[in-house]
């Protein structure tokens, strides 16, 4: 918070009244979910299995991943000269393509690799106990305001502990995720819609396949819950490749690895993921222009 720190207190209104209404709903609904969970202590119980995938298979998902990570980013850039002829005057267009492109090939990685490895009935649903999407929507989004007031507690300490490091001496550069700043210098409309889409979709859709339907689950073969939800979450927060926000990134991806273990359904990871997205986007373009 320290980069709003030369703004005038009207100037910043829209940002605390924004995080004012969020802090106090989601205050509410943690001490709602405290005494659901005190109630029916059967809504924590495991409802998602192993992905019970032999090494061979686990180590084609890993390598299947990184492929289609770098053949996306080489599919866009052989296109490149085409595409900055299409749009001389437009310099974010292949960081949003790029984006977009990557999404949708792991999107349809995890899920081709599902249903290649599938033998035996229920052992490769990506869904093992499906329930219907308004159910995951709710439960997504009751999971993000609840874990909201903690994550912007943690957040806050991070953020002092950081400034008490540089002041020290110890120079550590806090900077603005690269996506942070696309979105605020934005001056394409219909960039900018891709961007959105990008981020608030597909990004929840292919991250929970790859992290919480792959990652995860393919830990659970030979790790307790709490150890895959470390090492998933940790992977996730590492591979965002920005270290100021690893450890809000590592509580959210165990948030997500949690629902997907007590719903056995990745839509309800993918309903939090994409309001946690979208609430970052709200707070990005209430931000004071050039404080980021």
């Amino acid at each position: 918070m320290d980069e709003l720190a030369g703004f005038a207190l009207e100037d910043l209104i829209p940002l605390i009244a924004y995080l004012g209404l969020v802090l106090t709903i989601g205050l509410m609904v943690t001490f709602w979910g405290t005494m659901q969970l005190k109630a029916d202590p059967d809504l924590l119980k495991p409802r998602l299995p192993a992905w019970r995938a032999n090494p061979v298979e686990a180590g084609i998902f890993g390598c299947a991943i990184i492929g289609g990570y770098i053949g996306a980013l080489s599919f866009v850039g052989s296109l490149e000269p085409s595409i900055t002829a299409l749009w001389p005057d437009t310099p974010n267009i292949m960081e949003i393509l790029g984006t977009v492109t990557m999404e949708v090939f792991l999107t349809l990685i995890v899920i081709g690799l599902y249903r290649y490895f599938g033998q035996d009935g229920n052992r490769d649903r990506i869904n093992p106990q499906p329930q219907p999407l308004p159910r995951n929507l709710m439960i997504g989004g009751l999971a993000l305001l609840g874990v909201f007031p903690i994550l912007f507690g943690i957040n806050i300490v991070w953020g002092f502990l950081l400034q008490v490091l540089n002041e020290l001496g110890l120079g550590f550069d806090i900077e603005a995720q690269p996506a942070v700043s696309l979105l605020q210098n934005m001056e394409s409309p219909g960039l900018l819609a891709l961007m959105l889409f990008a981020v608030v979709v597909m990004a929840p859709v292919s991250e929970e396949l790859v992290f919480r339907a792959g990652v995860y689950r393919l830990c659970k073969n030979k790790l307790p819950v709490s150890a895959s939800v470390i090492v998933s979450s940790l992977l996730f927060a590492a591979v965002h490749f920005h270290w100021q926000s690893m450890p809000g990134l590592f509580l959210v991806g165990a948030c997500l690895a949690l629902i997907y273990e007590y719903t056995g359904d990745v839509r309800a990871n993918m309903a939090f993921h994409a309001a946690f997205n979208l609430n970052s986007v709200i707070m990005i373009f209430l931000v004071p222009p050039g404080s980021i």
